[in-house]
This record gives C-alpha cells, sequence and structure tokens, in this order.
C-alpha cells in the first residue's frame, strides 16, 4: 500500500476561516404534520396560482394576521 502524503498544515487564518460559522440562513424549516389530502389539495392549487407553497403559506399568514390582528 502505498503512503499517503498531507501538504503542509494551513496558516493560523486560514484555521479560523475554516472553522467560522456557516452563513445565516433567510428562511427556516416549519415542520408539522397535515392530512394527506389537505397537502395534496394545498400543492395543487399553488401549482394553479403558479406561486410556491411557501409563498401561499406567506400569503394566507399575511391575510390571517389582518383578520386577526393582535391586541
Amino acid at each position: 500500500m502505498t503512503e499517503r502524503r498531507l501538504g503542509p498544515p494551513p496558516t493560523p487564518a486560514r484555521q479560523r476561516a475554516n472553522v467560522s460559522a456557516a452563513p445565516v440562513k433567510k428562511t427556516k424549516d416549519l415542520s408539522f404534520k397535515i392530512d394527506p389530502k389537505v397537502h395534496q389539495e394545498m400543492k395543487i392549487t399553488a401549482a394553479e396560482m403558479e406561486m410556491t407553497m411557501t409563498d401561499m403559506l406567506l400569503q394566507m399568514w399575511a391575510e390571517f394576521k389582518e383578520r386577526h390582528p393582535r391586541s
């Protein structure tokens, strides 16, 4: 078996860059269970309206907040 040769170790500046935090996401996952029939209906409706399910959910949320303002 041939010996694997590694290159020189990274410089301190490169080490810090390598372990820096991951970039902040602009979105966050929502995780909830929904009836498969409702999911299919929502997906079809979003497609018919030429929008993503995410965009449809955001629009629904905006309209909900308008109808039900916080005190």
